[in-house]
């Protein structure tokens, strides 16, 4: 009876359904990892897209400029201290390189709190607090159209203005090193498209 039911030299029927039961479970894992990492950064990304919409509007609306502060900190090698919020002044600013991004170790803060400028503008209330990007998702770096260099490090300012202006810009986000999407800003709509792929800004921007 042993004989028919095991060889010596195989396994039992039983071992091998159990083996099948642990490669199907782990597989289960697997995608269902891959999925909810998938939906953490489609909502990070939908977020962006709701915002810069929202600012656009409400830049025209109110005779203000708007801007968007992305702090990337130290690098992606800091990817968990990445974070960003909204500041608004009165009136139309025009964009230049020394307004759109500025020196990390100059704004290098504690905790939760904005560095205290003397530009004009104030955290607003609608996003005036930092967020920070779901865990795991970074901001890997951020094309401007007006600069000549991707910034992958330190603090960056996307304006909208009031006339319905907007800086052209390139958001790239990264989970881990699977996923990459790209949240690109159209200059006159405020619009954000989103590609599930790294795309530079000379490839998206309008022709």
């Amino acid at each position: 009876m042993t004989a028919i039911l095991k060889n010596e030299k195989g396994m039992t029927l039983m071992e091998i359904m159990i083996v099948l039961l642990i490669i199907g479970g782990s597989a289960t894992m697997f995608f269902s990892k891959i999925q909810n990492s998938n939906n953490k950064i489609k909502e990070a990304v939908r977020q962006f897209g709701v915002l810069t919409r929202d600012l656009h509007s409400k830049a025209k609306l109110s005779n203000s400029t708007y801007r968007l502060v992305i702090d990337m900190g130290e690098g992606k090698f800091h990817k968990d201290k990445h974070r960003y919020w909204v500041e608004s002044a009165s009136g139309s600013r025009i964009s230049s390189k020394s307004s759109s991004i500025s020196e990390y170790n100059k704004l290098k803060l504690k905790d939760d709190k904005q560095p205290k400028r003397d530009d004009g503008f104030s955290p607003d209330s609608r996003l005036g607090k930092p967020r920070q990007l779901p865990g795991g998702i970074f901001f890997e770096d951020i094309e401007l159209k007006h600069l000549d260099k991707t910034i992958d490090s330190g603090v960056v300012y996307i304006h909208f203005r009031p006339e319905g202006f907007v800086d052209e810009a390139a958001i790239h986000l990264k989970y881990d090193d699977n996923l990459r999407w790209t949240v690109s800003i159209h200059p006159l709509t405020g619009k954000a498209y989103i590609s599930t792929e790294y795309r530079s800004l000379k490839d998206i921007s309008p022709k």
